[in-house]
Parts: structure tokens; C-alpha cells; sequence
């Protein structure tokens, strides 16, 4: 089982980049929801936001994705 983690890098101007690692559907929004708000102070208007691939992964259960 491969471990599942959260990198946030930061650059030199101030912005940031949060990327989940081997999460699959949506678990990747529920694992960085807090720090995306925590980082956008306060708000969670982020429209920068990328899924990767794992996004749109299924685990063989029935995925509901919205979007």
C-alpha cells in the first residue's frame, strides 16, 4: 500500500502549490479542503485548481464525480 500524503510548496513571490499524492477520486479535495482555505485567507475561491489524473480514477466502487 503506497502512502498517502500532502506536499504544499511554496515560491519566493508568495503562492503556493498544494498537491495530494496517491489518493484517488475525490479524496484528494477532502485532504487539502483546510489548507487550500487556511492558504487563500480565509476564502475557498481557489481557481487555479488541477486534478491530476487520479481525479478521475475509479477504485472499482461506484464513483460519483461532480464538476
Amino acid at each position: 500500500m503506497t502512502n498517502k500524503h500532502v506536499t504544499v510548496t511554496f515560491a519566493t513571490d508568495g503562492s503556493s502549490v498544494i498537491e495530494a499524492h496517491n489518493f484517488q477520486g475525490v479524496g484528494c479535495k477532502d485532504a487539502t479542503k483546510q489548507l487550500e482555505v487556511v492558504l487563500a485567507g480565509g476564502g475557498n475561491d481557489n481557481k487555479d485548481t488541477k486534478p491530476k489524473p487520479d481525479y478521475f480514477a475509479t477504485t472499482g466502487n461506484l464513483n460519483t464525480h461532480h464538476g
